[in-house]
């Protein structure tokens, strides 16, 4: 970031609050709407019991619905939340995925009744090369097909996933591999889809969310063509042992002793422009003018080990993943001391700010079955290739926050942004 932003802490979250305010609508309609992509109200006559099986919801859709009845479905998931039980489809043919299809129903705690439907399902018929031919690359092939398109000179940031299944295009359902590639160059959470009889890449796009717009809007509609032959191009086979061998490394230093601990640090809350009431603060001033912005707070649950004490809790896990190379921090005492400038302070930043947002989310109710971001979100306090950029990446479940001009993880606006996208991603 190039300069201090006011705060509005509460931004994000009510953002991220929004999924589950939308359900209140009251707006009516028939069961038998035939639009994919609407949401309504459905039968509000209709009782399921609290913990119906998603077989019978189901069951009870596709008898009330001409557009579902011929259409196959597998429940993915019956997420909670504070208002209700919400059914995830996924939408299928002969067993396999039809991405980016299916159906979200609702059901409400307090009566059972089937209140909300999300239809993005599709009537499309598999096309008649997929039908005869299937199949004929594997994954791994499908993965060589993605870094060729790709093109990338840099590192994988996680393991590549690829998941085989049908992709609608000009109307028609085509076998094909979603493929997930991780990569920092070409920097990105990219999605390629590639076709399962040629391995031709059908789409690309990338699925990161950075705080700062890459200017290029192709790439997250699907519109990517391939890279130009790149003569700086990683081999597929090194960039994977590179992986592996920084994977192996990170656990064997993991310890299965492990104490949690209560620490302290300094941190910024929620930047020092509005802490002190000068908007006109440089982040050039001299570094005593910072002073009395910083407060001193608890760090709870970090993890300590022989001694040594890690940034490691329940909701958060300072890591690092990618370039710069920076080592997460850790004391001997559970005292984190440093200010602004050094790679210290953005990682006790980085981790008390999520641990917070988490404990209030929690404190509002979202608990249990309801939890959103239910564990420890892996957090590189250092990354981006000390770009002027953070982002969420959605694959791996994992936050960067970049360095240039001034540390994006200095402002808690900017930390809260990238949480919001990563409760964002968990709620849908």
């Amino acid at each position: 970031m190039n300069s201090f932003k006011p705060n509005t802490l509460v931004a994000a979250l009510a953002l991220s609050f929004a999924t589950f305010s939308a359900t209140a609508s009251t707006t009516t309609y028939a069961i038998d709407k035939t639009q994919s992509g609407v949401q309504w109200v459905a039968d509000s006559k209709q009782r399921f019991n609290l913990n119906a099986s998603g077989a019978e919801v189901l069951s009870y859709l596709k008898a009330n619905s001409s557009q579902l009845a011929t259409l196959e479905f597998e429940l993915n998931q019956v997420q909670s939340s504070l208002l209700g039980n919400h059914y995830r489809y996924q939408q299928t043919y002969k067993g396999l995925p039809i991405f980016g299809k299916g159906l979200v129903v609702s059901l409400k705690h307090a009566d059972g009744s089937l209140y909300k439907q999300h239809n993005y399902t599709t009537q499309s018929t598999v096309a008649p090369a997929t039908s005869s031919s299937g199949a004929t690359i594997d994954k791994h092939r499908a993965l060589e097909a993605a870094w060729n398109f790709l093109q990338p000179s840099g590192k994988l940031l996680s393991t590549p996933k690829s998941q085989l299944g049908y992709f609608e295009q000009a109307g028609e359902l085509k076998l094909a591999y979603k493929q997930s590639v991780e990569v920092n160059a070409p920097f990105g959470s990219w999605q390629l889809m590639v076709d399962a009889g040629t391995g031709k890449v059908l789409q690309a796009k990338r699925i990161d969310t950075p705080h700062k717009n890459h200017g290029d809007a192709a790439l997250n509609t699907g519109k990517v063509t391939a890279f130009t032959n790149n003569k700086h191009l990683v081999d597929l086979k090194d960039a994977l042992a590179e992986l592996n061998q920084h994977q192996t490394s990170a656990n064997l230093n993991k310890s299965s002793y492990k104490v949690i601990a209560q620490g302290s640090g300094l941190v910024f809350d929620p930047d020092p422009r509005t802490t002190l009431n000068d908007e006109n603060l440089s982040p050039a001033a001299a570094a005593a003018t910072f002073d009395p912005a910083y407060f001193n707070v608890t760090l709870q649950d970090i993890t300590e080990n022989s001694g040594e004490y890690f940034l490691e809790g329940p909701w958060v896990t300072i890591i690092d993943f990618e370039a710069p190379t920076s080592r997460p921090s850790t004391t001997f005492d559970g005292t984190w001391t440093e200010k602004r400038g050094d790679l210290a302070f953005y990682d006790v930043m980085s981790y008390y700010h999520i641990d917070q947002n988490q404990r209030y989310l929690q404190s509002l109710g979202f608990t249990g079955g309801s939890a959103i971001q239910n564990g420890p979100i892996e957090v590189d306090s250092n990354g981006v290739n000390g770009a002027d950029n953070s982002y969420f990446l959605p694959a791996s479940n994992r936050l960067a926050f970049g360095h240039g001009g001034v540390p994006d993880n200095e402002d808690v606006d900017v930390i809260l942004h990238e949480y919001g996208h990563a409760i964002h991603f968990d709620i849908n």
